[in-house]
């Protein structure tokens, strides 16, 4: 990922770049999604030689991850393939509190990694071959074929 400008700034627009590689070096064409806080904010696709890029506002805070796809299919759809990357914007995430009393202060800083990168592989081994049958018998509901206070009877006029 190439940010425009080298750098992301919180709260402004940005164009970011990216280019995917396959693992020879060789550019692959890919598509996914920006998602930030589990919401899709961007669909992303390689235009050239592996390359694109997509526009982002991103806002401290947030986590960001970049999902992507290859589009290709592996033994007869079976094999799905999904490489994923969480908060690649920012490494670390700092952490301050600030604690006054009358009698002692306490400052703690703590800094923590929170880039993550993750290849997701599975596998579907079976087929779904049942199905949903119809009744071959159907009910027959004899109490309302007559009308009228016959209790049920069928037809039968008074007179």
């Amino acid at each position: 990922m190439f940010p425009e400008g080298g750098n992301l700034i919180d709260g402004v627009n940005a164009v970011v770049a990216f280019k995917a590689t396959y693992g020879n070096e060789l550019p692959e064409e890919v598509s996914g999604k920006v998602m930030e806080d589990g919401h899709e904010i961007a669909a992303i696709h390689s235009i050239h030689d592996g390359m694109g890029l997509f526009a982002l506002c991103p806002y401290n805070g947030k986590n960001y991850k970049v999902v992507l796809s290859d589009g290709r299919s592996w033994l007869k759809k079976r094999l799905n393939l999904t490489l994923s990357a969480t908060n690649f914007l920012k490494k670390y995430t700092c952490f301050n509190t600030s604690m006054d009393d009358s009698f002692f202060h306490s400052d703690n800083w703590s800094k923590s990694v929170v880039q993550r990168f993750s290849l997701s592989i599975s596998y579907r081994i079976g087929e779904l071959k049942a199905s949903v049958r119809k009744a071959e018998r159907t009910i027959s509901n004899d109490d309302v074929k007559g009308g009228g206070n016959s209790g049920g009877e069928s037809g039968g006029t008074s007179e």
